[in-house]
């Protein structure tokens, strides 16, 4: 088998299927085993076969994958383009699990490359990404551009998200409806109305911070995701981070009252966060260990000070 990437003249388009999988250790072999698997479906050019040491071109009925690895980036790459693309992408990585399980103490995370636009760098771990459409989460940041994202949009053409986008769309329009509220500058108060008036005034102020609340929400998880990235390889803090992690996926973006939004979770991160501004605890040492850790840190912070004032919860410094 060639060292040498064959030539296809494989172009990117921007309604390319794109996946990846993350591996903590890349270990040899595994894209040799899926060529070997995939056989059947090779590209054959001029009587050679589009494969090489590293990937591979592959068919299936008017599909074209291009299947790459890059064992520098400890990733492998998936793009496909054609009309039965969600299926050949379901094929591909049935084999891939499959290789996978045959792997004792193999560590690999699935990710959905950023669409927020073109050629964006940043990933976000397909599972996450399942778990928040599930709860009803629609929006995620990207942490490259400070973006928001449509995750149905991520999500549509991979395994069976065929209708996805439409039915988003429609609770989407539910919810504004139901969050839709209009102001008419011409009213006058009547000071014999100051009980009502002070009661409205704290209406209005329950909705501008649920709105507030509902904002925010998103970009905590994400940097709180990030953070949690950043600890993967500590198993001793894998209890507490999967706990915060669990509860803040539990959270109703779409809660009609503050009174229904539960600060335990907010507790739970304002203390890992002053622990690890304590340069004594383990939590501050087990960061400054890592290589972005404390920068997560200082993003979760910033994001949990925004949205502490809308629950009642004090700063952290």
């Amino acid at each position: 088998m060639s060292s040498e990437e064959l030539d296809y003249n494989w172009i990117s388009e921007n309604d390319d299927i794109k996946f990846e999988y993350h591996y903590d250790f890349l270990p040899n072999g595994i894209i040799t085993r899926f060529i070997v698997r995939m056989h059947e479906y090779l590209i054959k050019k001029d009587e050679v076969y589009l494969c090489w040491k590293e990937g591979a071109f592959l068919k299936y009925n008017e599909s074209i994958a291009y299947v790459k690895t890059s064992p520098s980036e400890k990733i492998i790459s998936i793009r496909i383009k054609g009309k039965n693309a969600r299926d050949f992408l379901s094929i591909i990585c049935s084999d891939l699990d499959n290789i996978h399980k045959s792997i004792e103490r193999l560590r690999v995370k699935k990710k959905v490359p950023c669409i927020c636009r073109n050629n964006c760098p940043y990933n976000f771990d397909y599972e996450m990404l399942l778990r928040r459409e599930k709860k009803g989460i629609f929006k995620i940041c990207c942490e490259e551009t400070d973006e928001f994202v449509d995750i149905p949009s991520l999500l549509d053409g991979i395994g069976t998200a065929k209708m996805r986008k439409e039915r988003y769309k429609e609770m989407f329009n539910e919810i504004e409806k139901m969050l839709k509220i209009e102001v008419n500058p011409n009213i006058k108060v009547n000071p014999k109305m100051s009980v009502t008036a002070q009661s409205n005034s704290n209406a209005q102020t329950d909705v501008l911070n649920l709105n507030s609340f509902r904002k925010e929400l998103p970009t905590l998880q994400d940097k709180f995701h990030e953070l949690k990235k950043e600890l993967n390889n500590y198993p001793e803090l894998d209890s507490e981070l999967n706990k915060i992690d669990d509860e803040l996926i539990e959270i109703n973006p779409n809660i009609n009252s503050p009174d229904k939004v539960k600060i335990g979770t907010f507790n739970r991160i304002a203390r890992l966060l002053r622990s690890i501004g304590d340069e004594n605890s383990s939590y501050s040492k087990i960061v400054k260990g890592t290589e972005k850790g404390l920068d997560a840190a200082k993003k979760l912070k910033i994001a949990f000070n925004k949205i502490a004032p809308f629950i009642g919860l004090p700063h952290i410094p």
